[in-house]
């Protein structure tokens, strides 16, 4: 078994960031940890390959592609600038936009466990 140190740091990202950041350009891969409320609200968490959390302002798009990811699940975030949305409550207004890749090579959530099955099963594997 291959061991990495968890939570080396934390890197935020809000619109301050998100304003030196080009359209396609990655803002993190990694490993989806979840939502949490933060001072200012939702913020999503990401940790990456080398052990850093990157935690991500609760923009409405994003929120949107995030609510049905499992925690555990390797995925990637790109930005794609900004709109205005013309419709809506929030018409007029800028909207920050996201593409989100799910990593789909076998690696599913941590948050889907396997073993259990049923009691007649012969094919359980015994836990010690």
């Amino acid at each position: 078994m291959a061991w990495k140190e968890f939570g080396k740091g934390r890197k935020y990202h809000n619109g301050k960031t998100l304003a030196a950041i080009k359209h396609g350009d990655v803002i993190v891969t990694g490993r989806y940890l979840g939502t949490i409320e933060g001072t200012y609200g939702p913020q999503h968490i990401v940790e990456d390959d080398e052990g850093f959390q990157h935690y991500l302002g609760n923009w409405g798009q994003l929120r949107f592609k995030l609510e049905n990811i499992q925690p555990g699940t390797r995925i990637q975030i790109v930005y794609q600038g900004k709109i205005v949305l013309t419709s809506g409550k929030m018409a007029g207004k800028d909207s920050h936009q996201f593409q989100l890749f799910v990593d789909e090579g076998g690696d599913e959530g941590m948050a889907e466990t396997t073993g259990g099955g049923s009691d007649d099963d012969d094919d359980d594997i015994p836990f010690f």
